[in-house]
């Protein structure tokens, strides 16, 4: 199964170096999938990171389509005491053309992730994914 099918690459820059550790930063540890790369094997890491950008049945937390990059923000500039992990963030799900369509895409790509072994961290998105 082609993973690379159901993801856009992460577009947001981590420029922000008032926050960062010089040499300790989990974002230093992180493989992202920019734009204009190959598409990574999730097979090769332990962790997978991905964002979820759908807030359609999220009637009370109407927004919440924004929080992967919001997250990733913080995320990249956290401490990392480990070098040793191998952790890739895969980008956002691109959202399908129905709610029914990113459950669809979520549910095959933890599958596959699963099937890999590799532990799979979903960012953002509505409660209601978790039944994805």
């Amino acid at each position: 199964m082609d993973l690379s099918i159901y993801f856009e690459p992460v577009s947001i820059e981590m420029t922000d170096s008032s926050q960062a550790l010089p040499e300790k930063r989990i974002g230093d540890v992180i493989k992202t999938y920019r734009a204009g790369e190959k598409f990574p094997d999730p097979g090769d890491y332990n962790i997978a990171i991905m964002g979820v950008r759908e807030d359609r049945n999220a009637f009370f937390n109407k927004g919440c389509a924004m929080a992967p990059d919001h997250i990733r923000q913080k995320l990249y500039y956290l401490y990392s005491n480990n070098k040793n992990a191998k952790i890739i963030d895969l980008g956002n799900i691109k959202a399908g053309n129905k709610v029914e369509d990113t459950y669809f895409a979520m549910a095959a790509v933890v599958a596959k992730l699963v099937e890999m072994n590799t532990i799979p961290v979903i960012l953002g998105g509505s409660q209601d994914l978790t039944f994805a």
